[in-house]
């Protein structure tokens, strides 16, 4: 993942930066390098089930793929989208798969990833970003008992027509309360913190988005932004 974002390869957006939490770099791997990786964990098979693109037998999160000798000339499938596929709840299932995937052919050059970059390059580049980090705002959401189904809608809605409309707008999650199942958590990824703050929040964009989801709220929702401190290797 970290190569890939590096230098820019279409198709993996990666808005965590590898913490595992937005499902947006999610490959298709090819065999026979799907059969030599370590299997998924539990983390990484659960962010799997939120993937944009259904998850499919050979889906993986790159984040989690580690560069080894034996993964030279690795091939991946690549989403056409990383974010939340509206095609899906048109057409069944099989069509929407068809639609959103592109194939792109992707070698793991151990030495010289890139004729212009070094060793000591190529090694940097698979640490964990230390460069700028992507805001993110997490709302904690509690609505009216009863309405899951029409605020799943609405706030898919919103987002879709609304939000991502948005200046530094970069990519979503909605999970929804097992426990507390009029409990939604909100996650959105902003280039900064002014994105949301000021551009959104003080824009024209906010009065249309309270419009469509702010009649379900059962109370204010909670909202706070955060940035990364650590993250896995």
């Amino acid at each position: 993942m970290q190569a890939a974002t590096a230098h820019n390869l279409p198709g993996i957006q990666a808005d965590c930066g590898g913490l595992m939490t937005c499902g947006t770099c999610h490959v298709l791997v090819r065999e026979p390098h799907a059969s030599q990786l370590p299997p998924p964990h539990a983390d990484e098979l659960a962010m799997l089930d939120f993937t944009a693109t259904p998850r499919q037998p050979h889906s993986r999160l790159s984040c989690q793929i580690t560069r080894t000798p034996a993964l030279d000339g690795l091939t991946v499938d690549l989403p056409a989208t990383q974010y939340q596929c509206l095609v899906a709840q048109v057409f069944p299932v099989s069509k929407a798969l068809a639609s959103c995937m592109m194939s792109l052919q992707m070698r793991l050059i151990l030495q010289t990833p890139v004729p212009s970059l070094t060793h000591a390059d190529s090694n940097r580049l698979m640490q964990p970003n230390t460069g700028l980090q992507m805001i993110l705002e997490i709302a904690d959401i509690r609505i009216h008992p009863g309405q899951q189904a029409a605020f799943e809608e609405a706030i898919q809605r919103a987002i879709a027509t609304v939000a991502s409309t948005a200046k530094g707008f970069e990519g979503f999650k909605v999970n929804k309360g097992i426990e507390s199942p009029e409990r939604y958590v909100l996650q959105i990824f902003w280039t900064t913190l002014e994105d949301h703050t000021a551009g959104f929040r003080q824009g024209p964009l906010f009065p249309q988005w309270r419009a469509i989801v702010g009649p379900f709220f059962a109370v204010p929702p909670v909202v706070e932004h955060f940035e990364l401190v650590a993250k896995s290797d």
